[in-house]
């Protein structure tokens, strides 16, 4: 089972919007890739950066930092740099996701496989170790919930396509005004009502 770190999304989160350029690459950080997070472990390489691993967790919070996060992990995400989010640059990135999360290559996520990426906050300053614990349970516990949304027959496995499904049901909820693009603002409310 691979050891990865992951702090919504993203889907929300959990996963919910959040790219990978690299997969299943060591990373400096205690979120998914290059510095998003704080101290060692294993990330997923460059694209995830503070999007699901540091961003998240501390999106829950408000302020500028929550604001330059989400500006970050959205920029990491459009990759032809128009500033907003496509439908197509979402889908390549939850496509990224699905595949970095699937140890062993089958198309399909065991409940093992998705609880295996750590959702939550990483560490962060200034934050008691039993809030980091509660905040940590709380995503573990939306990511539970998550999984059996997505599972709708209850196999203990979710397919690529129920992956995929809900990834872009995700992205229709972040484009409020349904014009196929989710803007930095769309992007923030999204990610605040998790």
């Amino acid at each position: 089972m691979k050891n990865l770190t992951f702090s919504i999304a993203a889907v929300a989160a959990t996963l919910a919007l959040a790219p990978l350029s690299a997969l299943a690459q060591a990373g400096p950080g205690g979120g998914m890739g290059a510095g998003a997070g704080q101290g060692t472990g294993t990330g997923m390489g460059p694209g995830m950066g503070q999007g699901m691993g540091q961003g998240m967790g501390q999106g829950m919070g408000a302020g500028q930092g929550m604001q330059a996060r989400a500006a970050d992990r959205l920029a990491q995400r459009d990759t032809n740099h128009d500033g907003v989010l496509s439908a197509a640059e979402h889908d390549a990135w939850a496509a990224d996701v699905f595949a970095a999360m699937d140890a062993d290559g089958n198309g399909k996520l065991t409940r093992e496989e998705y609880m295996a990426v750590r959702m939550g906050p990483g560490p962060m300053a200034g934050v008691s170790a039993q809030r980091m614990q509660q905040m940590q349970a709380r995503a573990q516990a939306r990511k539970t919930l998550r999984f059996e949304m997505m599972d709708p027959n209850g196999d203990g496995q979710v397919t690529r396509e129920q992956f995929m499904r809900q990834s872009r049901l995700d992205f229709a909820d972040a484009d409020a005004n349904d014009d196929g693009k989710v803007t930095l603002q769309e992007f923030r409310a999204f990610h605040r009502g998790m």
